[in-house]
């Protein structure tokens, strides 16, 4: 298939469950989270998704796109219903029959000759995982619908789709079922809680107040400091040309996740999935610094707390597998 990451979550979608264990299956992706599958397998996906439709030069080539993806998703066999989600499995569930492995000569009914044998638990846990898998791609699709202006809705009805098999929520949200064929070409911004917008010499005292304040998520960083570190997301921008944080945010987040004003909304920096690991090792640079120059008592939890707590761009376990040093070359 011509979309490689694309290609591999169909082929999990489509491949027996029973053979989905060849290796060890208790390393597998799709036995963990939902975090863990986002980042193996769409985050991967988005970035794909996302090269795609830009490269498109028409809307009708942008829908062709998106159809395509819905219509072989549509086909696919290891999901179900939104309604019909598979409950966790209990890690004490006995193991059913062995399946004999027509390639093995010996007596012993392995999978693939590995030694692991598939049990009911191993077949539930792949057939969950499937199934969260294919509900995800579901969600990325809507999300990159919505950002490039594109009537998910429709296209699903015109496959003569059941949207009531998946969440269609935020498509609804954003507006999807009033969205026409004739919409402008213009790529929306990451959708933003309602924030007052500030003029200059609001901004200026805002900050200076912000700077005269006491840090409370630890008073031995001063606010200065933070201001210093963090402002690098109003004066660069992402890849869509938009500063990551207006200012407006910018002050926002200083007061929910420095000053503990919890009337601040959590919001979405604006960035692609690209730039998710020059985002979090900003905010690794300031946990490195903070612990390690001014000897901060607070663990890479609090660290990573403050951004999950400040914003929701990402699923917490995914932050923390980029929480390192050497994890991302570049930077902001």
């Amino acid at each position: 298939m011509q979309y490689p990451r694309f290609a591999l979550c169909i082929e999990l979608l489509n491949t027996p469950i029973e053979h989905l264990s060849p290796g060890h299956p208790e390393e597998n992706p799709l036995l963990g989270t939902a975090g863990v599958i986002s980042e193996f397998y769409i985050e991967l996906f988005t970035i794909e998704l996302e090269e795609e439709l830009e490269r498109k030069h028409t809307r009708e080539q942008m829908e062709n796109l998106i159809r395509l993806f819905v219509s072989r998703l549509i086909k696919s066999k290891n999901h179900r219903s939104i309604k019909e989600i598979l409950p966790d499995i209990e890690v004490n569930d006995p193991p059913k029959e062995l399946k004999s492995n027509p390639r093995s000569n010996r007596n012993n009914e392995w999978i693939f000759d590995t030694g692991i044998p598939i049990t009911r638990v191993h077949e539930q846990q792949f057939s969950r995982g499937c199934n969260i898998l294919y509900h995800l791609i579901f969600d990325e699709l809507q999300r990159c619908c919505v950002t490039f202006k594109i009537p998910f809705l429709r296209l699903c009805e015109e496959l003569n789709f059941d949207i009531a098999t998946i969440n269609v929520e935020y498509s609804v949200k954003n507006g999807q079922k009033e969205i026409s064929p004739e919409i402008e070409n213009s790529r929306e911004v990451t959708i933003q809680p309602q924030i007052t917008v500030l003029s200059d010499l609001d901004m200026k005292r805002e900050l200076q107040q912000i700077r005269n304040s006491e840090n409370q998520f630890w008073r031995g960083l001063s606010m200065e400091f933070v201001i210093n570190h963090f402002s690098v997301f109003t004066s660069k921008k992402s890849r869509n040309e938009n500063v990551f944080l207006t200012n407006e945010q910018f002050i926002s987040f200083l007061k929910r996740g420095f000053l503990k004003d919890t009337t601040q909304p959590v919001q979405k920096i604006n960035c692609s999935s690209r730039e998710k690991g020059m985002i979090i090792k900003t905010f690794y640079q300031f946990y490195d610094v903070a612990v390690g120059q001014y000897a901060c008592p607070h663990t890479k939890v609090h660290f990573i707390s403050l951004f999950t707590d400040c914003f929701n761009n990402w699923d917490p376990s995914t932050v923390k597998d980029f929480f390192r040093p050497g994890k991302v070359n570049k930077q902001l």
